[in-house]
């Protein structure tokens, strides 16, 4: 099955067989896509992008903070670091921007009580999305909250148009770590995931993405953190430090036992496993064994991104 290929995977990858195991990854995706139809989660979001929302108020709600950014960027390392922070509630990949975007569609179908296109039925579902979130809360003494849901950011227009000035924040991960990591890893097969069961749809998917969301931010914006995976664990308190300094919240040392305390947290994501252990894990550079992929033409893309991030690459 699946999970005794990607056994056989990691295993050649230790003996240092890199193609073999890039064959066995794929064998094992193929096996998991056997079970599940063509996707139209791309085609899905891009229409969401194109949504027309009329001009609503700015927000005024500081406090409550999107982390994105892509699967395997570090954002559940640091999401788990910011949750230790006594005045911070973190909400890992739970559905609320569909408490919006589901009230939009029905209004726009004249099911709610606001006229189909209205700025009062894009404002009702803005706040329905809040409303979700706060349903979810239940750390006391915490009044800054971290909603974070890589893959959202493919909607980074639509998201734009009805959080006008909504602070992100955003992680970011070397590109072609990033594929080779998604494309290796059995997530549980959705229209989103199952763009990551093979490598082509996977550096698709990564290049959509991160046009999108440029094309409505940028490095330099104001109201979004970047965090580089390099940086959070080489220089864990420096980044974190700021981070929540973002979040206008001081330093407390409870965030040092981030990986003591992922333990106590339900496994959400496949990237727990490593984040309880901790900052021993390094930068992690497995794409420099991958040469024979990363130079093919159709990871031009990736290579796009790299230096875009200013990263290496071949």
């Amino acid at each position: 099955g699946a999970a005794g290929e990607q056994l056989r995977a990691k295993a050649l990858y230790k003996l240092k067989r890199y193609r073999e195991a890039f064959r066995i990854y794929a064998s094992m995706n193929a096996i998991d896509a056997a079970s599940f139809e063509p996707t139209s989660y791309i085609a899905d979001c891009l229409a969401r992008n194109a949504q027309l929302v009329p001009s609503l108020p700015a927000l005024d709600r500081p406090n409550y903070v999107m982390m994105l950014g892509f699967p395997r960027s570090g954002t559940t390392m640091l999401e788990n670091a910011l949750a230790t922070h006594p005045r911070v509630e973190t909400f890992e990949e739970v559905p609320t921007i569909l408490a919006a975007t589901n009230y939009i569609d029905r209004g726009n179908k004249g099911q709610t009580e606001h006229e189909p296109g209205s700025a009062d039925l894009y404002f009702a579902a803005r706040e329905r999305y809040f409303s979700s979130l706060d349903r979810l809360r239940k750390k006391e003494g915490a009044d800054v909250y971290v909603d974070k849901l890589p893959i959202r950011s493919l909607i980074a227009p639509f998201i734009k148009r009805l959080f006008p000035n909504q602070r992100f924040i955003f992680s970011v991960r070397h590109p072609y770590d990033v594929a080779l990591s998604c494309f290796q890893q059995r997530f549980s097969v959705n229209p989103a995931m199952a763009n990551f069961l093979n490598l082509r749809d996977t550096i698709r998917l990564y290049d959509l993405t991160m046009t999108e969301w440029f094309k409505v931010h940028s490095l330099d914006d104001p109201l979004v953190r970047y965090v580089r995976y390099d940086d959070l664990v080489t220089d864990f308190e420096t980044v974190t430090r700021g981070t929540l300094a973002f979040l206008g919240l001081d330093w407390d040392p409870a965030v040092l036992e981030f990986a003591e305390r992922a333990g106590e947290r339900a496994n959400r994501t496949p990237s727990y496993q490593k984040v309880r252990q901790g900052l021993s894990l390094g930068v992690q550079t497995y794409w420099r064994n991958y040469d024979f992929l990363f130079t093919q033409a159709e990871a031009a893309p990736l290579t796009k991104w790299a230096k875009f991030f200013g990263y290496e690459t071949f």
